[in-house]
């Protein structure tokens, strides 16, 4: 009791109140351990906390889509699936009160009072970070907990909009196995490696909040005005986001302008295909 009680108080202070609505990214590892309460239980704390004031938490939960040219093995979705976006998420995909949306890849999982009404219409006719305005349109905020690196759904929102998903030529074959149908996604978000270089300009505008949530250092900021800046900086220099990692597949190989890459690519994929098969 007195760990959840503690945990309540850091979340005031990084302005995240009960009556908030918030999407959270938690790193269970470095959140830490609680006496007396399992990870699985860990929800709870946060449930607790924004039930008493008509709030709502979600978390992303996503699933994989494949590149794939014939169709074969692409993994399925019908709503069922474990999240690959964490500890957290999957478990509260397990919490009798929450409620996930329908989108192939991204979806998420929200618990509160407005759990139902965040994630309305979230499925595989809207955009894969619809979430992301829907957030915005209802002046949510966004709460990391022991994260290492900003998560890019805002910013991803933000190239959406522009409509930097058509620099990627490999957007035409993702695609997820659904019930009765194949779904193509065809708005890929670009690199997730340099959300950092998004961060100056949150501390000059002292946009973020920063505090302890357990022990885990946490990062707080109105979602609208993370995709005000993003958007201001990624307008007027569409390729800052671009890494330098020669191995990124997204920034090296995937768009249009680098497609010349592509056999290379295929032999050294290839290659590692038949070296993990010996």
């Amino acid at each position: 009791m007195i760990e959840k009680i503690a945990i309540h108080k850091q979340l005031k202070s990084l302005n995240i109140l009960p009556s908030d609505l918030v999407i959270i990214n938690l790193n269970i590892e470095k959140f830490g351990l609680i006496e007396n309460y399992k990870r699985m239980d860990y929800v709870t704390i946060f449930e607790d906390y924004f039930n008493s004031g008509g709030g709502t938490f979600i978390s992303l939960a996503f699933t994989p889509a494949k590149f794939s040219i014939c169709n074969k093995n692409l993994p399925f979705f019908d709503g069922h699936q474990s999240a690959n976006t964490g500890a957290f998420a999957n478990s509260m995909l397990k919490n009798s009160n929450a409620h996930r949306s329908m989108h192939p890849t991204n979806s998420v999982v929200a618990i509160g009072a407005k759990a139902k009404d965040f994630i309305y219409g979230l499925d595989e006719y809207s955009g894969a970070y619809e979430f992301a305005r829907r957030a915005i349109d209802m002046d949510a905020k966004v709460l990391l907990i022991g994260m290492n690196d900003f998560p890019g759904f805002l910013t991803h929102l933000v190239e959406q909009d522009l409509k930097l998903y058509r620099k990627y030529w490999n957007r035409f074959f993702l695609k997820v196995r659904m019930k009765d149908k194949i779904f193509k996604r065809l708005d890929p978000g670009g690199c997730s490696k340099t959300f950092s270089r998004l961060y100056p300009e949150y501390i000059k505008k002292e946009l973020l909040r920063v505090g302890m949530v357990n022990k885990a250092y946490s990062l707080s900021i109105d979602a609208s005005k993370a995709y005000d800046v993003d958007y201001d900086i990624i307008s007027k220099n569409p390729n800052i986001l671009i890494c330098d990692d020669k191995n990124c597949n997204q920034c090296r190989v995937f768009r249009w302008k680098t497609i010349f890459r592509l056999p290379f690519f295929t032999i050294k994929y290839i290659y590692k295909r038949l070296r993990n098969a010996t």
